[in-house]
């Protein structure tokens, strides 16, 4: 729930995060924007999937980008 009002509060104006369906008692499926470093090859809104799992904290959760990155260091 922490992370949950983090997320919504936009402490950091270059990262939003919260839940897809305000429903999901079960705090699971989020979805992440980020903007990447102004006046770079990375200047652009960059959107994630989030799915934690039961485990989530000390399993970590399986994140996904919603469009094709292409970028060294993304698997």
């Amino acid at each position: 729930m922490e992370e949950l009002e983090e997320g919504e509060k936009g402490k950091d104006p270059n990262i939003s995060y919260g839940l897809i369906d305000l429903e999901d008692i079960s705090l699971t499926f989020w979805r992440a924007m980020m903007v990447g470093p102004h006046k770079t090859n990375f200047d652009r809104i960059y959107t994630l999937f989030i799915e934690t799992g039961p485990e989530y904290p000390s399993k970590r959760p399986e994140i996904k980008f919603h469009e094709k990155v292409n970028l060294p260091f993304v698997d």
